[in-house]
């Protein structure tokens, strides 16, 4: 997007006054959310508090915000009016790419705005808070960094990706944590799911937190942190691999992002910058809790944020 928000340094940011009122955890918004899901939306909008101001202008906000962003970035690809080394950014792309009409690439950018940070931030502290309480898999981890370094940024992706335990270790944190712990999908028909008869136009709430834990899909460890689970060895050749199930049945069981037409768009984003953000922490410094017996539970309206944050010790590493 090459915007700057400046907001480490400008808390009262329109865009984070915004962000706040709507993901900062509170007994309020609990309530509230609680409230979305049993009553129909245009009720409970007509409900006289604040948070329902905040929620329909915090997304017009957005929507203008994105808009105008948009609109600016194509004029300027269209007059040739930007530096070439400045067209790698994630909106240039898409606008170039012309696969998305320019209402589509607007919400694409509130899906990132919205809930692409929070997400991954969420997802890297718990990340470090499990490395963590296994210190035997951060040690693994690091020999792994360490072997197959350099990390040029030419290539750096490609290489990470192609990192087994680096890999399980972050499909198993988003199995144990996913992002978003509940979602919502309306049924675009009449259907059923086993023996519910589900009409056109019925919310259907997905509890991924509970599927994600479930004994009778992972097993009755299913609450453990198993990345090995996700670590696959071929006969013969002693090949490490990564596999799509994690011990589970079948490959659709770990649901953190959906799957089918309606699977996260920015799953594969977001999965490279929990790789990244994993990987430059374990490949440059020694960490560990500050409090090292304090148990973390999750916080947060929408997304899993550990309560509290996790607070570590750093040690730069000697590489």
């Amino acid at each position: 997007m090459r915007h700057d928000f400046d907001t480490l340094h400008n808390h009262k940011h329109q865009l984070i006054q915004h962000y706040d009122a709507v993901f900062e955890p509170s007994v309020a918004k609990r309530i509230f959310l609680q409230i979305n899901m049993l009553l129909p939306q245009r009720l409970v909008m007509k409900i006289p508090i604040k948070l329902n101001r905040f929620m329909i202008e915090g997304p017009g906000y957005l929507h203008d915000l994105c808009r105008s962003s948009v609109t600016r970035r194509r004029d300027q690809l269209e007059s040739h009016d930007i530096n070439s080394d400045h067209l790698d950014d994630l909106l240039s792309v898409m606008i170039r790419s012309k696969e998305l009409e320019e209402q589509n690439t607007i919400d694409q950018m509130r899906t990132f705005l919205s809930v692409g940070h929070d997400t991954t931030a969420s997802s890297g502290g718990w990340a470090m808070y499990l490395l963590c309480k296994n210190p035997s898999i951060k040690a693994r981890l690091c020999a792994e960094l360490d072997e197959n370094g350099p990390y040029d940024v030419p290539d750096i992706c490609r290489k990470l990706e192609s990192l087994p335990l680096l890999n399980a270790i972050c499909n198993e944190t988003l199995r144990l944590y996913p992002a978003l712990p509940i979602t919502v999908r309306e049924a675009a028909c009449d259907t059923r799911i086993l023996d519910t008869i589900v009409p056109k136009g019925t919310w259907v709430i997905m509890s991924l937190w509970a599927i994600n834990r479930s004994r009778a899909i992972w097993g009755d460890r299913a609450n453990d942190f198993r990345p090995d689970a996700w670590l696959t060895t071929e006969p013969g050749t002693g090949k490490v691999h990564v596999n799509n199930h994690g011990g589970a049945s079948h490959a659709f069981s770990q649901i953190s992002f959906l799957h089918g037409p309606r699977i996260c768009i920015g799953e594969k984003f977001a999965r490279a910058e929990l790789r990244c953000l994993v990987a430059a922490m374990a490949l440059h410094f020694d960490f560990e809790l500050a409090d090292p017996d304090e148990e973390k539970t999750h916080a947060g309206v929408f997304t899993a944020r550990p309560n509290g944050g996790i607070i570590l010790k750093l040690k730069r590493r000697l590489l």
